[in-house]
């Protein structure tokens, strides 16, 4: 046999396939994905299945080429697959390039399991698998998705095809930034879609694989609206907080410029009140983040003096030229920032971050 141009068992990617109660077609599956030769070792982590699955992992379980690593309840799909991210940095070698994911359901056909990963090690970079919903799709999927794909476009500015696909190639070098993600649940994956887009400051490669919905996607353990609410949840959290800050610094500004009717004096102390408000629960509320106070409030100081002077020039502007009242300019030029604002929190300010996987 010629073995020149084989691929060293050790610089082989791996499989990872969180389940919870899994379809039967998982055992046939994994039986495909390791007879491709692609692969050196599928990862499958048991998220609190009930004892009818037992016996589907304890099958698994018996081939060297597969690890069943097991929740004794269920943690979520994103704690299921940072369990398993964990563990593939831990027991695989330095050379393996990276590792694919997939849902146990049967909706991944191996060939796209396989086109994807294949992809994802040319590019060596984190690699979608995404479906086409033009047709053929239940109506909750159709929905979630072309819901998701506003939003992420418009606070990422990347477009993406599919944000629900559980299908992924993610290099090796991008696995320990994965794992920091603050999320559990089925949140978790649009939470990487969008610390993906904003670190790698890039376009996500797609690749397009088959649409597959197994009596009308009646196994999949997505909850519309829960899982919907905690997907937009960060969104949701940073618009209430904005709106409740803006209210406040509306307030403390009213009063300070009907005492002294110095615009920049009223904005100065508005600014300084609110700014206080919005700095403690951005860090501990909306981007759930404990460590680097320092660090981040530097920034954010340094964010807030440069948006409040333009505010003001804004607002002054607005009333130097059309006449316009000075609370109502400072409500519109603040509303302008809005996008900007989050942007900068999430990029510069509040960005969780790993140190590099050698």
């Amino acid at each position: 046999m010629n073995t020149k141009h084989m691929i060293p068992h050790s610089a082989k990617p791996w499989v990872l396939i969180p389940a919870f109660e899994p379809s039967p077609d998982l055992l046939g599956c994994v039986k495909i994905l390791l007879e491709s030769g692609v692969f050196q070792q599928v990862v499958l982590v048991n998220d609190g299945s009930s004892a009818s699955s037992v016996e589907m992992f304890k099958i698994l379980s018996l081939s060297p080429e597969i690890t069943v690593l097991t929740h004794a309840v269920n943690r979520g799909k994103g704690q299921a697959l940072k369990t398993g991210l964990n563990y593939y940095l831990i027991h695989s070698h330095p050379d393996s390039p990276g590792l694919v994911t997939a849902d146990a359901d049967g909706q991944h056909l191996t060939e796209d399991i396989i086109a994807v990963t294949k992809a994802g090690m040319a590019s060596d970079c984190f690699t979608l698998g995404v479906r086409d919903f033009s047709h053929g799709v239940p109506w909750r999927s159709r929905l979630g998705n072309i819901l998701t794909r506003l939003i992420f476009r418009l606070f990422t500015g990347v477009k993406v095809k599919d944000t629900q696909t559980g299908l992924r190639y993610i290099p090796r070098h991008r696995v320990g930034n994965h794992i920091c993600i603050a999320h559990d649940r089925f949140e978790y994956e649009f939470a990487v879609l969008v610390s993906e887009s904003f670190e790698l400051n890039e376009k996500l490669a797609q690749v397009p694989i088959s649409t597959v919905y197994i009596h009308d996607n009646r196994s999949s353990h997505f909850h519309p609206i829960r899982d919907s609410l905690a997907i937009y949840g960060v969104f949701l959290k940073f618009t209430s907080l904005s709106f409740i800050s803006s209210l406040l610094d509306y307030m403390v500004f009213s009063v300070v410029f009907f005492l002294s009717a110095r615009t920049l004096l009223s904005f100065i102390v508005a600014r300084t009140v609110a700014v206080t408000f919005n700095f403690t629960f951005s860090r501990r509320w909306v981007f759930r983040v404990r460590h680097e106070f320092l660090r981040q409030a530097v920034k954010y100081l340094f964010t807030v003096f440069i948006l409040m002077f333009f505010t003001y020039y804004v607002t002054f502007w607005l009333a130097k030229t059309f006449g316009t009242h000075v609370l109502i300019g400072k409500m519109i030029s603040e509303g302008g920032l809005f996008v900007l604002s989050y942007l900068i929190q999430r990029v510069f300010i509040f960005k969780k971050t790993c140190p590099p996987i050698s």
